[in-house]
């Protein structure tokens, strides 16, 4: 089970310069593919998992096509990047480092 999961309360860090959004759901099978890398990723990178079920409202915020999706935000919580679907670990790390 993911640990890392978003506290809508909490999210903002004011020392963070990014954060990796995860944006995923239970009923999502290309998910539950990722959950061992996002969980391996989680101690290593700025990253929170967000339950689309259960933060909608979050979620809409980012105006998502599809499922898993990896957003990257700034300190603002601006979107700076969006990638859809499976990623190898490797390709997430990319992605944050860009």
């Amino acid at each position: 089970m993911v640990r890392n999961t978003i506290s809508l309360g909490l999210i903002k860090n004011k020392t963070m310069d990014k954060m990796l959004l995860y944006f995923s759901a239970p009923w999502c099978t290309t998910c539950q593919y990722m959950t061992t890398i996002v969980n391996e990723l989680s101690s290593e990178i700025n990253l929170r998992i967000v339950n689309v079920d259960e933060e909608k409202e979050f979620a809409l915020k980012y105006q998502l096509e599809g499922f898993p999706a990896f957003v990257m935000v700034d300190e603002n919580m601006q979107e700076t990047i969006k990638l859809y679907g499976g990623r190898t670990k490797e390709e997430i790390i990319e992605m944050y480092n860009s």
